[in-house]
């Protein structure tokens, strides 16, 4: 069936309390596994299809690489020196720092995420730009993989290449990483190594302590965790600089905040709302009332539809369309509403893009800001505009939004030019 008419099928839910409702409600109203198989195979096992206890133990296995002290080192050493190094290129690549520095955005978000996944997830990382190259195919692929149910028209052609994508990925990148691994856990089983002694990573977690430490479900995890932590924060840096360049526009007093962190996190989560992805989907195994007196009958799969969710009028307001890094929201409301889920399945690397949770909680450089945040930030400091002569351009053909191209222009020379021999 082509996914649009398998979503227009569905019970739809375009609330935001009754999306609310309805994530929380996890005991009732359960993960679409079977679809999900069906039209993404690479997720197969894997933390964003599990349920019930299975799901809960897998998460509590995972929530460590998550840990303050994680995300700190994230922000101040990877992600800070791989921007740097990103940067740098850039810089030489041009024969030093001009006027204004030519770059294309999701590239350079994309290639300074690339170590952070990279060191979450514990790849064997190689110092050679082919492949670095490599590895962003992947992602590339990969996010291409995680959209299959949200494309319009045939999918097999995409559903076969990502396939063979994981095979490749298996090979190239996963092996090397699982060998090296599974010697230290082997070690570690026999008491040659202290649990402190392993790495802090999630190859490592899931060998140490998931049951018969199965191979294709730890790749398939890994997978999981390159699309949502490169790709989809990579999308989310895009579209605040997109949102923040015309508020700045129309707002220009608002300049004096740029220093500000809660001003800028006020902006990622603002973007994130307006941009989630296209949906969740749920299924009814019984009949279920919902607090509003809608019933939904057992046996129906569910759309909750984050776009409409998300900019609810009843919830956001009458411009709930509209970005407004100042919006007033009501109590309980999180300022990027349902785009990381809710309930028992909401994103767990949450943290990693936003570490916080609440508007203007990040106050301080030393602290960990999230790495959408912190990069938007060093983009500011950069001078970072929108190249008037090159628009960005969108996908086509697909429900989730994507950019293609973004060209930027980076306008502070003398901020570049400390960064030409890094």
């Amino acid at each position: 069936m082509d996914p649009s008419t398998r979503l227009a099928s569905m019970v739809q839910v375009t609330k935001y309390e009754e999306a609310a409702e309805l994530l929380v409600r996890a005991r009732e109203v359960y993960q679409a596994k079977q679809a999900e198989a069906e039209y993404l195979p690479l997720k197969r096992d894997t933390l964003t299809v599990l349920a019930g206890e299975a799901h809960n133990d897998r998460r509590r296995m995972e929530t460590s690489l998550f840990a303050r002290a994680q995300l700190l080192r994230f922000e101040h050493s990877v992600l800070h020196e791989s921007m740097n190094r990103q940067l740098a290129k850039l810089v030489r690549q041009a024969g030093g720092p001009g006027e204004a520095l030519k770059a294309d955005l999701l590239h350079l978000s994309r290639f300074t995420l690339l170590p952070v996944t990279a060191a979450l997830v514990g790849l064997e990382v190689q110092d050679s730009d082919e492949w670095w190259e490599r590895l962003s195919e992947f992602v590339r692929l990969f996010g291409i993989a995680s959209a299959l149910q949200w494309k319009e028209g045939d999918i097999e052609q995409e559903r076969a290449e990502t396939i063979q994508a994981a095979v490749d990925f298996d090979a190239e990148v996963f092996t090397p990483a699982w060998d090296r691994r599974a010697a230290l856990i082997a070690r570690y089983d026999q008491g040659e190594l202290a649990r402190e002694d392993l790495p802090q990573d999630l190859i490592t977690a899931l060998l140490a302590h998931l049951p018969g430490r199965p191979r294709d479900v730890i790749l398939r995890e890994v997978i999981l965790f390159f699309n949502a932590s490169t790709d989809t924060s990579t999308m989310a840096v895009a579209t605040a600089v997109f949102h923040l360049s015309e508020w700045l526009r129309d707002h220009p007093e608002d300049r004096d905040l740029l220093g500000d962190y809660g001003f800028i996190q006020r902006v990622a989560f603002e973007a994130i709302r307006l941009h989630p992805p296209p949906g969740l989907i749920r299924s009814a195994p019984e009949d279920i009332v919902l607090a509003g007196g809608r019933s939904i009958p057992g046996g129906k799969d569910i759309f909750i539809d984050l776009k409409a969710v998300n900019t609810d009028v009843e919830v956001f307001g009458p411009d709930a369309e509209q970005f407004n890094p100042h919006r007033d929201l009501p109590a309980g409301v999180k300022p990027y509403a349902h785009a990381f889920g809710g309930g028992a399945h909401k994103c767990i690397g949450r943290p990693l893009a936003t570490s916080h949770d609440t508007l203007d909680s990040a106050s301080s450089e030393d602290g960990a800001l999230g790495a959408v945040v912190r990069v938007i930030r060093r983009l500011l400091e950069l001078g970072v505009q929108l190249d008037p002569a090159n628009p960005p351009t969108m996908r086509t053909g697909n429900r989730q939004e994507r950019y293609v191209t973004f060209p930027i222009l980076l306008t502070e020379p003398s901020a570049l030019a400390q960064l030409q021999d890094a």
